[in-house]
């Protein structure tokens, strides 16, 4: 009989954050069960139906999902915080931190640890990220690496792996030393900026954040929607006004954290904003309360201390 994956790779302990997880979440559980030793499921206070649903799962699991009960929404960074703090006690050698709402390729685990078997010093790789693929516009993400002019935007090709300067959070899988060493996410950025800030100091400690094609995951992104104005073609995340403040509040305190070590991200990240600003203006609804909400986030940003990496509680 063939050996579960976990029992061929070194020992990783997945993360799961919940709030208002969708029914999805059962077979994502399903297939993330097989490739782990363990899975803990952090619930930022999600209603009763939903709780019962995810306790049921760790009754059915015989011990492999673990729940914790946060009674109020302590943010996604501190719930991960404590989920990692869980999985570092257990022995966990990788951490794999998943969102509620992604679905992992039944391999996802097993071709991000194969990287390990292929490049030349491995020991320096502190985080593996799968090609996300965006469920509702089907693209596939792009990646920001140091170019020539400061930072160039780029696909797999034909390459399996890119060495990037950021990643997203869900589908990450991260060295247990390297958490050790760099310490936990910022809690209060709360939501947003949460992985691109610790992918940046990752880097700034000398580890290597590496994407791997053939490590999929299937993720959404806010709500996002294809628009043409002409022969220009945008793509709109929606972000709801609430959240257009939690992300610039969060970039600006990024760009000012790491605008010296991490000049081409930074650069990047300018141009991004004022493409995103360009794309509420053009095609979002909620416009001017949107834009007021970035501009808000801003300020806040500019005021905000430096941010300090969080606890494993």
């Amino acid at each position: 009989m063939e050996q579960p994956l976990y029992n061929r790779f070194p020992a990783v302990w997945a993360v799961m954050v919940t709030h208002h997880p969708p029914e999805t979440v059962t077979r994502s559980i399903e297939i993330l069960l097989p490739q782990v030793v363990g899975l803990v499921v952090v619930d930022n206070a999600s209603d009763t139906t939903e709780k019962e649903r995810l306790k049921y799962l760790e009754r059915q699991s015989g011990g492999a999902v673990h729940l914790m009960e946060n009674p109020a929404n302590e943010g996604l960074a501190r719930a991960q915080n404590q989920g990692i703090h869980y999985a570092l006690t257990a022995g966990a050698e990788w951490v794999l931190l998943m969102d509620d709402d992604s679905m992992p390729a039944e391999d996802m685990v097993a071709q991000l640890l194969s990287v390990l078997t292929e490049d030349s010093v491995p020991e320096t790789i502190a985080l593996l990220s799968p090609s996300v693929h965006e469920v509702s516009t089907g693209q596939v993400a792009k990646y920001v690496q140091r170019g020539w002019f400061g930072f160039r935007r780029v696909a797999f090709g034909e390459k399996n792996t890119l060495e990037v300067l950021a990643v997203i959070a869900s589908g990450s899988l991260i060295r247990a030393a390297a958490l050790r060493d760099v310490g936990g996410m910022v809690d209060d950025f709360f939501i947003d900026y949460i992985d691109t800030e610790f992918s940046l100091r990752l880097i700034g400690e000398g580890w290597r954040v590496v994407a791997v094609r053939g490590a999929v995951l299937q993720h959404r992104l806010g709500n996002k929607t294809m628009h043409r104005l002409g022969s220009l073609r945008l793509t709109a995340t929606n972000h709801s006004p609430v959240r257009r403040f939690t992300i610039y509040r969060n970039r600006v305190r990024v760009w000012r954290r790491y605008w010296w070590e991490a000049g081409a991200y930074v650069w990047y990240d300018i141009l991004a904003a004022g493409y995103d600003l360009m794309r509420i203006l053009l095609v979002e609804r909620q416009k001017w309360q949107k834009l007021t909400a970035a501009l808000r986030g801003i300020g806040a940003g500019l005021r905000a201390p430096r941010p300090v990496p969080g606890p494993f509680y």
